[in-house]
């Protein structure tokens, strides 16, 4: 399941319930069904980016997402 391979690649385990609230979110294109908090999201990034985990994990989404940020105003 994703569950397991977020947690095998990331060493983070996510509740099964809190993955299908964030896929429906995606797939209704409505961000705000959830209420995400730093943990999840450095967990989620780290899985889709490939990054190793550091110390700070919670900087992962930040940098994630600020690069994502600069790509769409650079646009």
């Amino acid at each position: 399941t994703l569950a397991w391979l977020i947690e095998e690649t990331t060493g983070v385990l996510l509740s099964y319930k809190s993955l299908t609230n964030y896929i429906n979110a995606v797939l209704d294109e409505n961000p705000e069904k959830v209420n995400p908090n730093g943990a999840t999201l450095a967990a989620l990034t780290q899985f889709v980016t490939g990054e190793k985990a550091s110390k700070q994990v919670a900087m992962l989404w930040f940098k994630y997402r600020a690069g994502f940020l600069m790509e769409r105003a650079a646009a």
